[in-house]
């Protein structure tokens, strides 16, 4: 994998941002196969979450309003809503 926020990070963080919601990794797991292994993905979840480029709760993960965005990238998609944590609180 090397360095964790590669091209490979980012394309999952595009993924979670545009799509909207809340994601577990065995949902990313599945979305992914086969280019990903599940392992990979919790990895690369876990370095954007201590980036704080993603919000983890409970066991899933979104792109909220708290996020950093990527270098070079917004927060806002083009096509979904913004996700928030009282949401997924409902």
């Amino acid at each position: 994998m090397g360095n964790a926020l590669d091209a490979s990070a980012r394309a999952l963080w595009l993924m979670v941002r545009n799509d909207g919601g809340w994601w577990t990794a065995s949902q990313l797991t599945h979305y992914w196969r086969p280019t990903f292994a599940q392992v990979e993905i919790l990895a690369y979840l876990e370095a954007l979450r201590k980036g704080s480029f993603l919000e983890r709760l409970g066991t899933s993960y979104a792109v909220t309003p708290d996020c950093k965005p990527l270098p070079g990238l917004s927060l806002l998609s083009k096509s979904a809503p913004v996700t928030t944590t009282a949401q997924a609180l409902k």
